[in-house]
């Protein structure tokens, strides 16, 4: 399979880093975030977007939807935490997997 590359600028990467970032509570760097991300392969940010969306399922099944969104942030942010830890990952490499689409290997900023 050929590595498939997307160039992000600066501004567009940061754009989803901070989001990401303020979501996660992070305080993992830019750089250290496409490093990681960079250094997964295409099977596992497929994986890892495969879990986010499994948790959605589950969380549109068990949160009543005139409950706080506080409660369903909350609960994202959590389940963001998990995947990260079982795959031994920033939190915001996990967001990045969901948000980038994952058709894409490596992503270089410039």
């Amino acid at each position: 399979m050929k590595n498939k590359i997307t160039i992000i600028s600066r501004k567009d990467f940061e754009k989803y880093y901070n989001i990401a970032q303020l979501f996660t509570k992070s305080s993992c760097s830019a750089d250290n975030v496409i490093k990681e991300y960079n250094s997964l392969t295409f099977e596992q940010k497929k994986q890892i977007a495969t879990k986010i969306k499994q948790c959605d399922i589950i969380r549109g099944r068990k949160i009543p939807k005139d409950d706080l969104p506080d409660i369903w942030e909350t609960d994202v942010m959590v389940d963001f935490h998990i995947i990260a830890t079982e795959m031994n990952l920033d939190p915001i490499t996990c967001v990045l997997c969901q948000v980038i689409p994952t058709k894409y290997h490596k992503i270089v900023i410039k």
